[in-house]
């Protein structure tokens, strides 16, 4: 039994969790003591009620033979090894980090290959947006997981109308502070409709409980924060694969040095220390000055610390949000926006379009931490001209009357 040591109340029913050992390949089951998952518990007491003390002493002494037994059953597998540095990337829900024994006694570590591979007629497999797993998730029968492909997001089906949903805290901390995620969970007894659920730490996980009917926009808004899982392969459609081209050109422009406003007096406690180059001194356009990373800062970093993005121009921060956003649910609100303005005056299409920008952030935190200092008039001009059409010179000159008469 473990209780939670952080919070104001650490023995609140969620922070109160029982570990069972099993004989399985599952090794260790967990299951806090909220409401949720109490019936799970109360199923384990009431087939414990037979159970005598010899009965106890047994487990202990035959352990390792009922493990043996569990894993009587063999079959041939496929063991990935060598550079497993090299290959860390096939390690998933389906090949897994293992140690193995040799016939030699020695212990090695290897990827233990899906049972699938090699065999002919394998089905090709690939990594999909974690939206497109609906169809598998609210199939789930009552208490079966689903997991994507790095487990840092797992659904388990609780009920006929809710799932519980475990977001890893580490890999997913942008997502479990994600108002649009929070605000899709099921509230706690005598919460406020004001106020936004929140996710719930348990272990090393946060979780919550989500409706079924929120299931469909909760994996929507996950796919904003690159969650995806092992299915089967498809024909890629046209704009994906340039999506996905342009995706790639923008990952390698993201070696280099990054550059950033400070928001208070260079020193201690100003910027973080990793990845750190070098100080620029203050001047009359940065008024503390600047600091330059040879690494593109985190969202929570640059909420921190208060670190503005200085950007080359207003098209870097503008693409970098365009190919996160096709890749979501929003693509379908993009496509629609565009139509939407097509017949505008120029001036109110530009605002229509560079506020729609800033109510769809692809990166946690206020604006400026995520565009810079650009506004949604420079936002919305870059994205019409990509979009529709691009602005000349009358159309300029008209634009800026419209606006003087406005």
């Amino acid at each position: 039994m473990s209780i939670g040591k952080s919070g104001k109340n650490p023995y609140t029913l969620s922070n109160i969790s029982l570990k069972f050992g099993v004989t399985d390949s599952r090794k260790i089951l967990t299951y806090s003591l909220q409401p949720a998952e109490q019936s799970f518990i109360s199923q384990v007491f009431t087939e414990s009620r037979d159970i005598t003390d010899a009965d106890v002493q047994m487990v202990n002494l035959e352990w390792n033979e009922l493990i043996k037994k569990a894993s009587s059953k063999r079959e041939r597998r496929h063991i990935l090894t060598e550079n497993i540095v090299g290959a860390s990337g096939q390690i998933g829900t389906q090949n897994k980090l293992i140690k193995y024994n040799t016939k030699e006694g020695t212990i090695k570590n290897g990827i233990l290959l899906h049972r699938d591979f090699g065999k002919e007629g394998e089905a090709d497999t690939a990594l999909l947006p974690i939206s497109e797993a609906y169809p598998i998730i609210s199939k789930l029968d009552l208490d079966d997981f689903f997991a994507d492909h790095k487990l840092s997001f797992r659904a388990k089906r609780i009920s006929d109308n809710y799932y519980q949903v475990y977001l890893n805290k580490k890999d997913l901390y942008p997502a479990i502070i994600d108002e649009k995620l929070r605000k899709l969970l099921r509230r706690e007894s005598g919460q406020s409709q004001d106020e936004l659920p929140d996710f719930v730490q348990n272990a090393g996980d946060m979780t919550g409980a989500l409706h079924i009917e929120n299931l469909q926009a909760f994996l929507n808004r996950l796919d904003a924060f690159q969650v995806q899982y092992l299915g089967k392969a498809r024909e890629l459609e046209d704009w994906e694969i340039e999506n996905e081209t342009d995706w790639k050109a923008q990952t390698k422009q993201k070696k280099g040095n990054f550059k950033y406003q400070l928001g208070r007096a260079y020193g201690q406690g100003s910027n973080p220390t990793i990845g750190f180059v070098s100080y620029e001194e203050p001047n009359a356009e940065y008024q503390f000055g600047t600091v330059i990373y040879n690494r593109p800062l985190t969202d929570k970093e640059k909420y921190n610390y208060s670190l503005i993005p200085i950007f080359k121009n207003v098209e870097e921060p503008y693409q970098d949000w365009k190919t996160v956003i096709l890749q979501t649910g929003i693509k379908e609100d993009f496509n629609a926006v565009v139509d939407e303005v097509r017949d505008l005056p120029l001036h109110e299409a530009i605002e229509t379009m560079g506020y729609f920008i800033l109510n769809n952030l692809h990166e946690d935190g206020n604006a400026e931490f995520v565009f810079g200092t650009y506004t949604a008039q420079e936002l919305g001009r870059v994205f019409y001209e990509d979009t529709i059409a691009q602005i000349s010179l009358i159309d300029e000159l008209i634009n800026q009357l419209q606006i003087a008469l406005k």
